[in-house]
């Protein structure tokens, strides 16, 4: 842009190609940390207990650790232990309980570089695992090779899943701009409005990880569905709000009820029981003129639910 600005005022430019200074920046949100670009130094001697350190690294903050989680930990790595045993000692290899017990420790966080993590850290382990020769070696090499796509393949189909639910979320979002651009049938004055903010999510996010969170969302918007009349649509207005439209601005007190009761139920989220709530503001939408006057009085209405319930 310096560039072109100086031209623009009619300096005199070299000609050729003009490179611009360039830097590497990690961003954790995109999956790409220091632990992925390379293992931190070891304290750990070579073995169980360096594989031990580094797949701690997939564990919640020690704040949070419990002794499930450490039981999980353990069991991943017995599993590589006696997987690699098994391959160095020519007996088949238990591949399936290996990747059952590697993701089990996987979906404690459930972050994105976590399956580079268990990816480095199983290689490490086996490439020092003696072998006594070249077939021996070779074993141990396919044995890891296929405990690792073993793994990343049970991810991919979890998350092909994932992509479906999203979808339904989309398809929703569709039809409720084609009930609003499109149906002439009912009065707007006969609408109301659900304006939704949940309460404790944005704790379960930073505790759990973006991932946690967005698996979290979807599951909270197929609760809403759920609960609602035909006729009615919701929306995810943005980060954890949402916004309902119903057909009809009666018993928004019950609706609202069964729409909290819906959402405080406890969900399983990366292996973990969590617990969240919900304000919830209501407005019939009257003969408010514009749609930003609607959404106004429905966000006024949750904020002071919000600050009742504090």
């Amino acid at each position: 842009m310096d560039l072109l600005l100086r031209a623009v005022a009619g300096a005199p430019l070299p000609p050729g190609a003009q490179r611009v200074p360039t830097a590497f920046v990690p961003r954790g949100s995109c999956g790409c940390s220091d632990s992925v670009l390379r293992l931190p130094p070891p304290v750990a001697d070579p073995g169980p207990a360096r594989l031990t350190e580094r797949l701690a690294a997939l564990l919640p903050p020690g704040a949070v650790r419990t002794g499930e989680h450490l039981t999980v930990l353990a069991k991943a790595v017995d599993s590589v232990v006696d997987l690699a045993g098994a391959a160095a000692a020519g007996r088949p290899p238990d591949h399936a309980g290996a990747t059952a017990a590697l993701l089990a420790l996987y979906a404690l966080q459930a972050q994105p570089e976590g399956l580079r993590i268990v990816a480095r850290a199983v290689q490490e382990y086996v490439q020092q695992v003696p072998a006594a020769d070249v077939a021996t070696a070779r074993r141990l090499d396919g044995c890891v090779q296929e405990l690792i796509l073993a793994v990343v393949r049970v991810r991919q189909v979890a998350n092909f899943g994932d992509r479906w639910r999203l979808r339904s979320t989309v398809g929703a979002h569709y039809d409720l701009s084609m009930a609003l651009l499109y149906n002439r049938r009912s009065d707007p004055r006969d609408l109301a409005v659900l304006f939704l903010d949940l309460d404790g999510f944005k704790q379960v996010n930073d505790r759990l990880g973006h991932a946690a969170g967005d698996e979290l969302l979807v599951y909270v918007a197929e609760r809403i569905r759920r609960s609602l009349r035909t006729g009615d649509m919701a929306a995810r207005f943005g980060g954890d709000e949402f916004v309902v439209f119903l057909a009809e601005a009666e018993r928004l007190d019950s609706i609202a009820d069964r729409l909290r009761a819906s959402i405080a139920a406890p969900y399983t989220v990366a292996g973990q029981l969590v617990r969240i709530g919900v304000s919830i503001g209501c407005t019939p939408c009257g003969d408010r003129a514009t749609a930003d006057e609607i959404l106004s009085a429905a966000d006024t209405a949750m904020y002071q639910a919000k600050t009742a319930a504090r």
